[in-house]
């Protein structure tokens, strides 16, 4: 009889084993979302901090591009001066050359810029006009870090000579 009763048992033990599966089974069927309420809690809260992450990138970037005009707009300046500072110096040249008081009239005196960080580049020279004529012309450029900016003066038909380039007295 040894053997039958071994074998009961482990019918009666596979019995509540499945008994126990069917139950759980059972509750996960009558009420799926007790299981999901985590995951939307977790889902949402990716979500929402995902969407803020995103605008705070978004803010940071767009504050970065306007710190960035707003430094181009200062170096821009800085060339539009130093540009009209190198027109002031060429027109500066050419009515001394023809001012008797003042000696060695075309000796170079480049503006300081060195306070403001700005270089310019400046030159006058005759130009033929449309009408043939011969036209005195300002050029001169204002560089600060990468930004550039250039004014040109047309004097018109004068009868002054420019400053040689080298910064010497022309005598005729």
């Amino acid at each position: 009889m040894r053997p039958i009763g071994h074998i009961r048992l482990m019918k009666i033990t596979k019995i509540k084993t499945s008994e126990r599966s069917a139950r759980r089974s059972a509750q996960c069927f009558k009420d799926p979302r007790v299981d999901q309420r985590g995951q939307v809690m977790l889902l949402t809260t990716l979500i929402l901090s995902g969407t803020i992450l995103a605008a705070a990138t978004l803010a940071g970037l767009l504050m970065v591009y306007q710190i960035r005009q707003s430094s181009d707009a200062t170096q821009s300046t800085k060339a539009i001066y130093a540009a009209d500072a190198g027109i002031e110096y060429e027109l500066f040249k050419v009515y001394r050359k023809n001012d008797p008081n003042f000696s060695n009239a075309c000796a170079e005196i480049a503006p300081n810029l060195s306070a403001s960080g700005a270089e310019v580049d400046s030159k006058t020279t005759k130009e033929t006009n449309a009408n043939g004529n011969q036209d005195l012309v300002i050029v001169s450029t204002g560089i600060s870090n990468n930004r550039a900016r250039a004014f040109s003066l047309n004097l018109g038909e004068l009868a002054i000579e420019p400053c040689a380039s080298g910064g010497e007295n022309e005598e005729e």
